[in-house]
């Protein structure tokens, strides 16, 4: 009975180590929203406050970006320390998933841009 429990709780112990290797590190980035200016744009005075852009919510799973709404057509870009653009990924409107190559890793900062809207943030691929 004694190595019964005994190989019954090692088996139970590997399938932890088992199960706790497949879980994926998913995590939530954080962004904020700026309005891209033109200054070669002249506009007329704006007379009220516009509308605050919605923030999308983007999920990260290892290379996939899970977005929760569809996006409007855009790009995405990564910009490694330097501040130089390391990657740039064109997104067709109604995107819900955009896969970031394998070959990029590390930190970087993220834009992406809709429109006039630019929402940015930290990554960690």
């Amino acid at each position: 009975m004694k190595k019964f429990v005994s190989v019954l709780s090692s088996l139970l112990f590997a399938g932890l180590l088992v199960a706790s290797a497949q879980v994926t590190s998913a995590y939530v980035l954080s962004l904020y929203a700026h309005q891209i200016v033109n200054p070669m744009q002249v506009k007329k005075p704006i007379r009220r406050t516009p509308a605050k852009p919605v923030i999308p919510v983007v999920t990260v799973d290892g290379h996939t970006l899970n977005f929760s709404a569809p996006l409007v057509e855009g790009q995405i870009d990564l910009l490694n320390e330097d501040e130089e653009v390391e990657y740039t990924i064109y997104v067709a409107k109604g995107a819900t998933k955009v896969v970031i190559p394998s070959y990029i890793s590390g930190y970087y900062y993220i834009n992406i841009v809709q429109g006039d809207i630019c929402f940015s943030g930290d990554i960690d691929l």
